[in-house]
């Protein structure tokens, strides 16, 4: 018998964040986008798991949160409908 439970705990809200940042990444409406992005992120993540600077590992894991922040800012400066999003989808209106 398989027994599984749900407990609030495990719904971190960094876990949430993950998520939204998904769908943003990858489009609004584009399932390719959602698997491209979930990748990419986690790529993202663990690569920078291995930045070599002498700091504590606590300052470490701050960065890699900062330079995925960069990440997302920038795809929001220059691509704001997603990497598969449509611009048009975007527009109201017309």
């Amino acid at each position: 018998m398989n027994l599984t439970l749900l407990v609030p705990d495990q719904f971190d809200p960094v876990f949430t964040i993950f998520g939204v940042v998904i769908v943003i990444l990858g489009g609004l409406g584009s399932y390719v986008g959602v698997l491209v992005a979930s990748f990419l992120l986690m790529t993202l993540l663990e690569g920078t798991r291995y930045i070599g600077l002498p700091l504590a590992s606590d300052k470490i894991a701050a960065l890699r949160f900062i330079i995925v922040g960069l990440v997302l800012i920038l795809l929001m400066a220059f691509r704001p409908q997603g990497l598969f999003g449509k611009r048009k989808e975007m527009l109201l209106g017309e």
